[in-house]
């Protein structure tokens, strides 16, 4: 009998564990998953558009410079730094640099090509408004260049303007350009790079630019 009361009394206690768990996990509040944070946009690069004012001023042409008698000793270096004969250093460099104008006014929008110097009273060859349509790199031997491109508004003797930025502040203020009628093939051309420095440039400064 004893034994009896023993089995129904666990059997009692078995089925009321049973129902606490089974009302345990009924009440138990369901977890959601976890709201998935969408992924952040990389921030957009600004890249500031590039303007002809970004050259304003008056410029010289370099190698309206290099016949000069103070500038002959600079290619008596050069020649040695090349081993070749002080001719030949001086004909590829002035064939390097060589321009078929003198002296530019760039203001705003526009270029003023000059015979001369423009503080020596050069005379407009031609004033043409230009408009910047693309920056382009190139491979110029074991590194890149960057060339910003200008288009003529009309008809114009110089179609298309390539300018490198104004650089060498810390010796020579100038820059690198070219011009032509057509785009690639002046992107294509090795070895030529008009260079224009500011009217303040000395001899000092223009002697280190050859022989560096």
């Amino acid at each position: 009998m004893k034994r009896s009361k023993l089995l129904v009394l666990l059997m009692l206690m078995l089925c009321g564990a049973m129902i606490f768990t089974a009302c345990g996990n009924k009440n138990e509040p369901t977890k959601e998953p976890a709201e998935e944070k969408p992924a952040e946009k990389p921030a957009e690069e600004v890249v500031d558009e590039v303007e002809l004012a970004d050259w304003e001023g008056s410029w010289n042409n370099m190698g309206a410079y290099l016949d000069d008698p103070e500038l002959q000793e600079a290619f008596e270096i050069l020649a040695k730094n090349e081993d070749m004969s002080v001719e030949e250093a001086k004909a590829a460099y002035v064939e390097k640099r060589h321009c078929d104008f003198d002296g530019l006014v760039i203001d705003k929008d526009s270029i003023t090509f000059l015979d001369g110097f423009p503080d020596d009273g050069g005379n407009e060859i031609e004033k043409v408004n230009y408009k910047f349509t693309e920056s382009i790199s190139v491979k110029h031997g074991n590194f890149d260049i960057s060339w910003s491109v200008f288009e003529a508004e009309g008809d114009a003797k110089y179609p298309v303007m390539l300018l490198m930025e104004v650089h060498g502040e810390e010796a020579l203020t100038h820059f690198h350009m070219r011009y032509g009628d057509d785009k690639d093939a002046l992107l294509e051309k090795e070895g030529w790079y008009p260079t224009f420095v500011k009217p303040n440039s000395t001899y000092d400064q223009l002697t280190e630019e050859i022989t560096e």
